[in-house]
């Protein structure tokens, strides 16, 4: 396990996860995909398993049951469909629309979390906050449980745009889990 991924866990505290990913889940989903997934990422995902942080951001998982956690090549195509008419404005791809942006998380306004699986610096795939609003982008170069761990502790504060969406007290709501 990696330094970030453990000071992430630390920071969530005690808990019995659900709906793991296996490695034939993983395999699956990048077969599906004709991608290759973050290896943070993935393991980031199949420690958590489903879940929710707080009110503000649902995490994707391959194994989850609730259709709003779900992680899929079905979800993917409905995102990069939804989206299609910013890959122009903001000079983008979706996957699976070839490498690009990868959904990850969604949340209850219009943003969400994107990693993007075509750019990379010293080996990390940036998070990549998605306003459709505006449009625009913003990405952090942080390993994917670096920046849910600085997301959990209030300290990514989005400005897309013009707006500044300030995400806290996610470490005092909590992280819930999907059952069963």
């Amino acid at each position: 396990m990696t330094e970030p991924l453990s000071k992430l866990l630390a920071a969530i505290g005690p808990f019995t996860p659900s709906c793991i990913p296996t490695t034939s889940d993983w395999e699956s989903l990048e077969r599906d995909l004709s991608v290759t997934l973050p290896l943070d990422y993935k393991e980031t995902v199949s420690r958590l398993g489903a879940c929710s942080f707080g009110d503000s951001l649902n995490l994707l998982s391959p194994r989850a049951r609730s259709p709003g956690l779900r992680q899929s090549l079905q979800v993917q195509i409905e995102y990069a469909d939804y989206f299609a008419e910013l890959e122009n404005t903001l000079g983008v791809h979706f996957v699976p629309n070839g490498l690009g942006l990868f959904l990850v998380a969604t949340t209850p306004t219009r943003l969400c979390l994107f990693m993007d699986l075509k750019e990379q610096k010293a080996g990390i795939h940036p998070a990549t906050i998605l306003d459709p609003d505006e449009p625009a982008i913003e990405r952090h170069y942080l390993s994917f449980p670096e920046f849910l761990h600085e997301f959990v502790h209030g300290r990514i504060n989005t400005e897309c745009a013009g707006r500044l969406y300030t995400w806290s007290g996610l470490a005092q709501a909590g992280i819930n889990f999907q059952t069963g």
